[in-house]
């Protein structure tokens, strides 16, 4: 699916992919990943899912406009800092699942970036801070995004 008009101030799916290497995601992955990240659009926004398992695991950041920012806000149980941004997670009693947002103050109005992290269940332990241990790689590709 081409980009939309909106989408075209953002990066492309592959420049988003190619934000984070393979050092970058070493602290989320569970031993030798060799899947490779895979390119991804939303509603015609960029994004990237990369692998942090072989076979089933990922870490997804993507561009989202929601249709209202503060009612996700609103539902969010848990806010945590990104860098100068803020991540509210959405489920935050998964242990093997994150879902949020952040909120960057350098992003266009009605944009944020969506964060998604999976892991396997039992391959790992149980963590209700998922969201939080992928840190590192969302600052980077809010740097990278000019946010």
């Amino acid at each position: 699916m081409p980009l939309s008009e909106d989408a075209r101030q953002f990066l492309s799916p592959q420049e988003i992919c190619d934000t984070l290497t393979p050092e970058d995601m070493a602290p989320l992955t569970d031993g030798e990943v060799t899947d490779k990240p895979t390119p991804t659009t939303d509603l015609g926004l960029p994004g990237c899912k990369w692998p942090v398992e072989n076979g089933w695991g990922w870490l997804e950041l993507s561009v989202f406009e929601p249709v209202s920012v503060d009612a996700l806000i609103t539902i969010s149980e848990e806010q945590y800092q990104v860098g100068n941004s803020t991540g509210y997670q959405t489920f935050p009693d998964a242990v093997y699942s994150c879902r949020g947002i952040v909120v960057s103050p350098g992003a266009p109005d009605g944009y944020v970036l969506g964060v998604a992290l999976d892991k396997a269940i039992g391959t790992t332990p149980a963590n209700p801070d998922l969201c939080e241990l992928a840190i590192p790689q969302t600052v980077k590709v809010l740097e990278r995004l000019g946010w």
